[in-house]
């Protein structure tokens, strides 16, 4: 734990290292000077062994030569001579003290290119949302910083044991997990998933993804992956799948009505293939709307200008009316309304003829009689002499009926003599948001 924390931030400081080598080899020369009776380098060679662990190979090196300079002077004759014995004494320490630095070297290397592949596991477990984790049973546990990471653990003020964890595992989790860990002992494979509340806060899903057992069973190391974002996918896809089975049930249920009506109005199979046929693609036009808003809802604009889309143009139809977004089930009915007046207008209203001219046009009123809140009215002018239709007809039975009762409201069918007007009154059940600021376009 020293060497990892300490010994780096020692040696990042030069300065720091030749003042601790200076130190020691200081040391050394005065113990060999107040003990001469003490074999020759006993005291240097320690000296130039630390001075190169704490301060490095440079500063072992600057040991080295300080400590033959030493050892020179103390060997050496008056007249500067050496005897034989003496002169080897000093080219064995330094072959010896060289050996030493090579040692220090190679030692300082392989401690670097571990603390490389510690931050290489450590940069791949984070990759991964991952932590390393090691179990001596019983009760001893250690994980990484990548696992005290994932549950919100200081390493540093925080000792790793098996009762802080326990203590963080969600208490239903509890029981479940103690009881796999008895048995991963006999079946280190085992995955589990339970929940942790973090000291922040926060809960998070961790699975155990896999335990290998070695030293027999005295020692476990495993990998646990923090799975929280696939849990809250897996949930929403649940949710969505829920919403969707609803959703299509409902489209179902639109769906037969529309089949159910057209064959009891259909005089012949080819009349009820083609109008089921267009009913069907003016829901499918509703539907993409939803889609494309994620099934929150469509504006009456758009909803609008799409069902009219294929009968008009822009100088003979105008939309207009304030931001109103309708909720999925309003849209389809109100898509349904207007695919049924277009419909009926091209074949004998407005837009039958080059004169005719349609204005759709809405108003959002909250001091509204009766509670009403939007006021819709499709109004037909230029168009040939109405006649007045079956009140039975599919058309009729939405444009009074199944419509307003699905948006909330009332909806009245007239047959003035210049065209068809339709008024749809609904309160704000149907309605997911709207603006009194009025916005016009035109199709």
């Amino acid at each position: 734990m020293w060497i990892n924390k300490r010994l780096p931030a020692l040696r990042r400081n030069e300065g720091l290292g030749y003042l601790i080598a200076t130190g020691l080899i200081s040391v050394a020369m005065l113990l060999t000077l107040f003990f001469p009776e003490l074999p020759p380098f006993v005291t240097i060679y320690p000296a130039v062994l630390f001075s190169a662990f704490l301060g490095g190979k440079t500063q072992g090196f600057a040991a080295l030569v300080i400590g033959f300079v030493f050892a020179w002077f103390m060997f050496s004759k008056p007249e500067g001579r050496l005897e034989y014995w003496e002169g080897v004494s000093l080219i064995a320490y330094l072959l010896v003290g060289g050996l030493m630095l090579f040692i220090v070297g190679l030692l300082d290397e392989a401690v670097r290119r571990l603390q490389n592949e510690r931050e290489r596991l450590e940069l791949a477990l984070r990759a991964a949302d991952a932590g390393a984790w090691e179990w001596s049973p019983p009760d001893r546990l250690t994980w990484d910083r990548s696992f005290a990471e994932m549950i919100g653990v200081d390493p540093a003020s925080q000792e790793s044991s098996i009762e802080l964890f326990m203590a963080l595992v969600h208490p239903d989790d509890r029981q479940k997990l103690r009881g796999t860990w008895e048995n991963i002992i006999g079946n280190p494979s085992k995955k589990d998933e339970y929940r942790v509340g973090r000291p922040d806060g926060r809960t998070v899903w961790l699975e155990n993804s896999r335990a290998v057992a070695f030293d027999g069973i005295k020692h476990i190391i495993g990998i646990t992956q923090d799975i929280t974002r696939r849990k809250e996918n897996e949930s929403r896809i649940m949710e969505l799948m829920r919403e969707v089975a609803h959703r299509v049930k409902n489209q179902y249920a639109v769906i037969l009505g529309i089949v159910r009506e057209t064959a009891k109005q259909a005089p012949t199979a080819e009349a009820f293939e083609a109008q089921i046929q267009s009913r069907i693609a003016g829901l499918a036009k509703s539907h993409d709307l939803l889609v494309s808003g994620d099934w929150i809802g469509a504006s009456i604009a758009d909803l609008v200008k799409a069902q009219l889309e294929p009968f008009c143009t822009t100088a003979r139809c105008e939309v207009g009316g304030p931001s109103v977004l309708l909720r999925p089930m309003g849209v389809q009915y109100l898509g349904m309304a207007i695919h049924e007046l277009a419909t009926n207008s091209a074949k004998h209203g407005a837009l039958s003829v080059e004169e005719g001219r349609l204005k759709v046009s809405w108003t959002i009123d909250p001091a509204m009689p009766d509670g009403y809140l939007l006021e819709l009215i499709w109004k037909e002018t230029g168009g040939p002499p109405v006649q007045m239709r079956a009140a039975s007809g599919f058309g009729i039975q939405v444009l009074e009926k199944l419509a307003p009762r699905a948006l909330g409201g009332t909806g009245e069918l007239s047959f003035a003599a210049d065209g068809v007007q339709w008024t749809l009154k609904t309160d704000d059940s149907s309605i997911a948001s709207y603006s009194l600021q009025d916005r016009h376009g035109r199709t």
